[in-house]
């Protein structure tokens, strides 16, 4: 489910990975880069940030599936190595479990360091770790904020989503076969998550529904919309799947909730 991949400046492909693998740019695996602890079904796997102190180091950060005990984990690659292809030189370092399938990263304020956001699984916790120029800060920024993921069997709530905005000023994430769609602020100096918006509303089930559920989000590039993805799953075993879009010009719940629109129908 989840991938990511990390090109150069000039947009040229360098390696990229599922969370347990990762394959340099000949699309064979590096050395050292079978069997990291990510998983091929969490829903954000993986994610590649660049070392803002060293331009041949990559952090590739991974997360588990469906809250497992791996939890948070990183390895490092040194794209010096291996004829420029790369080499994984520290692997499976962990950070914290359990978590969610949720994983997303952006610029600090001071333009160099970056912010890792994971959320936590069982509590309403993000932690925000950040990669500065002199190495990881172990040591999370801490917002506890929104509604609990909570522990329970099979996992419910724990997939779909998070993603902050190009400019950093908000946050958002859905739970996939959970109903929550929430919508926060960051703060890009201090890694805080505040403001909690409540997007449910827009989302009344039907009754005929069995499922009502969103798996992926996004923003638009200047960061003005919001992209919400819906399935329903109906009694009468047929479905339909959507796009929703809402307006972040003014930060209320009001304001967002009418600015509502369905931009995408599919209805098979």
């Amino acid at each position: 489910e989840g991938c990511a991949t990390i090109s150069d400046g000039n947009g040229n492909l360098l390696f990229y990975t599922s969370g347990v693998t990762i394959w340099d740019r000949t699309h064979n695996p590096m050395p050292n880069g079978t069997g990291l602890l990510g998983d091929f079904s969490s829903s954000q796997s993986a994610i590649v940030v660049p070392d803002p102190g060293n331009p041949d180091l990559y952090y590739v950060f991974t997360v588990d599936d469906l809250g497992g005990p791996n939890g948070f984990q990183y390895s490092v690659v040194d794209m010096s190595l291996n004829g420029g292809l790369g080499d994984v030189t520290l692997k499976n370092i962990p950070l914290t479990t359990p978590v969610a399938e949720k994983l997303t990263a952006v610029e600090h304020a001071n333009g160099t360091d970056i912010w890792v956001l994971v959320h936590t699984y069982g509590n309403d916790q993000f932690l925000a770790y950040l990669v500065t120029p002199t190495g990881l800060v172990t040591t999370p920024v801490v917002s506890a904020v929104g509604e609990n993921l909570p522990l329970h069997s099979g996992a419910r709530g724990v997939g779909g989503y998070m993603k902050i905005s190009p400019d950093g000023q908000f946050l958002a994430y859905v739970t996939g076969t959970g109903r929550d769609r929430h919508l926060f602020r960051f703060d890009t100096l201090t890694g805080q998550v505040s403001d909690f918006i409540e997007l449910n509303p827009y989302f009344p089930a039907s009754t005929n529904t069995v499922l009502n559920s969103s798996y992926g989000v996004e923003f638009s590039s200047d960061s003005s919309k919001l992209y919400i993805t819906s399935s329903n799953f109906f009694q009468n075993f047929t479905s339909e799947y959507n796009i929703h879009q809402f307006d972040l010009t003014t930060y209320s719940e009001a304001a967002i909730l009418a600015s509502g629109v369905e931009i995408a129908p599919m209805r098979p």
